[in-house]
């Protein structure tokens, strides 16, 4: 998935984010064609954010349908810096609402990841590595897993972007295992 990010910030603890992701390849069905959204981070503790969102999205089913959903969700970020070295830890609960009303289901994320930042704050360049565990409770109950290591380079105040290789293995679609590479701009207008 390929991602652009657009963040403006509100208030001193709340910052709105416009999320907006696209497939480029159409090979594989099941994986997200797009997807787009708002996220509201907000700054509840020195080292918790506090994100209630809202995404659209579809996806094509084997048969090649088209289906669209909706995802109300919240997520909880933990977060630590030593040093140049930061460990944060993501949780994410959705609810997936599906046009037909016959898919619907939840789903829960747990994303840990580390990073280790070089050079001056204002031109910083961040390697990471994540590891993200789903779990979706629904028609079909079962786990996913997605790890992906990447590069991340601050441009300016109000641009970054990074590079990522993302594994994918899910004990449900089909083929169980994708390997992906992913482009992610972030920009902030505010």
């Amino acid at each position: 998935m390929n991602e652009l990010d657009i963040s403006a910030r509100l208030s001193s603890i709340l910052d709105v984010t416009w999320v907006s992701q696209v497939r480029l390849s159409a090979e594989l069905v099941n994986p997200a064609l797009y997807y787009t959204g708002l996220d509201f981070n907000f700054r509840a503790a020195k080292h918790l954010i506090i994100s209630p969102y809202y995404h659209r999205g579809a996806h094509r089913t084997a048969a090649g349908s088209l289906v669209h959903r909706q995802s109300p969700g919240l997520a909880m970020t933990v977060f630590k810096s030593w040093g140049n070295w930061t460990l944060s830890d993501r949780n994410r609960f959705d609810i997936r609402l599906f046009a037909n009303g016959s898919l619907d289901y939840w789903a829960y994320r747990n994303r840990p990841k580390v990073e280790k930042s070089f050079g001056p704050e204002r031109w910083r360049t961040s390697l990471y590595l994540w590891d993200e565990v789903y779990y979706f409770a629904g028609p079909v109950a079962r786990p996913r897993n997605r790890v992906g290591p990447g590069i991340r380079k601050v441009f300016s105040h109000a641009f970054a972007a990074e590079l990522y290789y993302q594994h994918q293995n899910d004990s449900y679609s089909r083929p169980g295992n994708i390997n992906t590479l992913g482009v992610l701009l972030d920009a902030r207008i505010r």
